[in-house]
């Protein structure tokens, strides 16, 4: 009897991705190659109505030639972290046993994919991308790297991790994990998710592996520094309380 293949979804959230988006898809299909005979993958394009040019236009072509892509459709999506939930609830219906994550438009390479597969396939719980450890990189301005930097340094202290980038996305799950780590809701609507998602991993079978990261905008916001203090409030008093997702 044939062995059936394990599931990969790979989760990509975009928005006015037009100009990237069919090269960036290239580079996808030529790093997964290797492991199709392995994996049964999908490639799940998560897209909403903050999106005005044709990128959905091109994710439906994509889907209509190519059976690993799936386009999901989300117009309820209210900030970047409904974005990727929708996009791990697509991936949770697909029964995947595995769930990449990663930003669209080559912020994140996606030449870097097989390292988180390979962790995976090696027993790993969560594989997290690090732009600080040996072989990583960051393209961005100062401030945006102060911040990088200071965030990692905030959760390691207040939320006792030992992470060397504590701010970053790309990552990668077992599937029964992620659900864990997601049953309930994340605090954070911005980026420090990211913090939020690693902080709940802690306790599960983690490692980091290097990337290189290129900033598509350089603004910070006041509202989402104010609401980085939330969330990160809202984990240290789960560190107090004791509370773990394993």
């Amino acid at each position: 009897m044939k062995k059936t293949k394990e599931k990969l979804s790979i989760v990509i959230p975009l928005a006015n991705e037009s100009k990237t988006l069919n090269k960036f898809y290239e580079e996808i299909v030529k790093a997964i190659k290797p492991y199709n005979s392995k994996l049964d993958i999908k490639i799940l394009f998560v897209l909403d109505n903050v999106s005005k040019d044709n990128t959905k236009e091109i994710v439906e072509g994509f889907e209509k030639k190519d059976k690993m892509v799936k386009l999901v459709w989300a117009p309820q999506n209210r900030c970047v972290v409904d974005a990727y939930v929708n996009g791990f609830l697509a991936a949770f219906d697909l029964k995947s046993d595995y769930i990449l994550e990663m930003d669209g438009g080559f912020s994140h390479q996606p030449k870097e994919i097989p390292q988180f597969i390979d962790k995976l396939l090696l027993g790993y719980d969560c594989v997290f991308g690090s732009r600080f450890i040996k072989g990583g990189g960051l393209r961005s301005t100062p401030k945006r790297k102060f911040f990088s930097k200071i965030g990692t340094i905030i959760a390691n202290l207040f939320l006792g991790l030992k992470l060397k980038d504590a701010t970053s996305g790309f990552e990668a799950f077992r599937m029964d994990v992620l659900k864990k780590i997601l049953r309930k809701k994340l605090v954070s609507r911005g980026h420090f998710f990211q913090t939020e998602i690693r902080f709940r991993a802690r306790t599960f079978k983690w490692i980091e592996v290097s990337i290189h990261y290129k900033n598509p905008s350089n603004s910070l916001s006041t509202d989402s520094i104010n609401n980085s203090f939330t969330a990160l409030f809202s984990c240290m008093r789960e560190r107090i309380k004791g509370i773990k997702y394993d």
